[in-house]
């Protein structure tokens, strides 16, 4: 069986993190998330090719970064388009 490896982090401004998540983009927020998964990829007991992402909210980090995730999960998929159109 393979082992599970778990990144938790809080928004900007969530926790002990600096900033104001409110101030952010949906393209800085799925940044985040990718600097989350960039971080896990510099660990020698990750497998690079597996890390998937799960969440509520910057599930857009698939789109925008589809090489650096091998999946993900969205909990809460959003209702409206953040488009403007």
């Amino acid at each position: 069986m393979d082992s599970v490896a778990v990144l938790y982090f809080d928004k900007r401004g969530i926790g002990q993190s600096e900033g104001k998540w409110f101030n952010t983009s949906f393209e800085e927020r799925a940044a985040d998330v990718k600097a989350a998964a960039d971080y896990l990829k510099t660990l020698s007991n990750i497998d690079t090719n597996k890390i998937a992402v799960v969440g509520h909210s910057q599930g857009g980090c698939l789109a925008k970064y589809p090489k650096t995730f091998a999946g993900g999960i969205s909990m809460a998929g959003p209702t409206f388009s953040a488009k403007n159109n």
